[in-house]
């Protein structure tokens, strides 16, 4: 319950409070990510989506259980949990330090603009299957790169779904959806390699996606400033 606590705090104090209304699944799939037990994190689930914290800081740890337990339809046992995790999450401390952030006028953007200010460096290792028949190989990379915004306009467009969203989020908050849009293009990059000819052995010491993240650096704004890639084969399985 600690971890669960531990990452829905972060994720408001990245996102704001507004964000686990907004995106539950989100919320979800942070904390599968994050090895929580799977059948709890969809209790979770559960009362995210029935809008319990929107409950949980004016009512106490007893009557915010009978309300998940109406409103989920959990027993009595879950939801004392469950109330117990959003007592937890907002307590006094975690009140006043979200309360603190406003009081100190903090700006819309801002998180923005300290993602501008500096370079980013990013790490990703793959490894998929290429097989032939009844033959089989293991293809392994490592990419490590580093970015940095090249044009602030660009990227703010880019990201315009999200600021307008959330116009608070903090650049590690910004850092985290561009890392995940930058693997998402890696690993098309790297399976287009793979499956480039389904008769021939693909090379990974041969393999280079710097123009796969150049592309990506153009098209949002970014300018690629460190690159290394590094792929190898398994042995053949047959």
């Amino acid at each position: 319950m600690d971890k669960v606590i531990d990452i829905i705090n972060g994720i408001i104090g990245q996102e704001g409070q507004e964000f686990i209304d907004r995106e539950p699944y989100s919320v979800y799939e942070r904390m599968i990510e994050e090895k929580v037990d799977p059948a709890f994190a969809r209790m979770v689930l559960v009362t995210l989506l029935s809008g319990t914290p929107a409950k949980a800081e004016a009512l106490d740890k007893e009557m915010l259980s009978k309300e998940i337990q109406k409103d989920c339809y959990l027993k009595k046992s879950m939801a004392d949990q469950l109330a117990e995790m959003y007592k937890g999450i907002y307590d006094k401390g975690n009140l006043a330090e979200w309360d603190g952030n406003k009081s100190q006028g903090k700006k819309e953007l801002s998180g923005f603009a300290e993602f501008c200010e500096k370079p980013w460096a990013f790490e990703w290792d793959g490894s998929k299957d290429w097989h032939s028949g009844e033959r089989f190989v293991t293809c392994l990379c490592h990419v490590e790169t580093k970015i940095r915004v090249d044009d602030q306009d660009m990227l703010q467009d880019a990201l315009w779904h999200t600021l307008e969203k959330n116009p608070f989020i903090s650049a590690d908050g910004i850092y985290s959806i561009v890392e995940k849009a930058l693997i998402s293009t890696i690993d098309a990059d790297m399976e287009m390699y793979i499956e480039a000819d389904e008769d021939l052995e693909p090379w990974m010491e041969d393999y280079d996606c710097r123009d796969a993240i150049e592309e990506f650096c153009d098209n949002n704004g970014l300018r690629l400033i460190g690159f290394s890639c590094e792929g190898e084969n398994s042995e053949w399985v047959s």
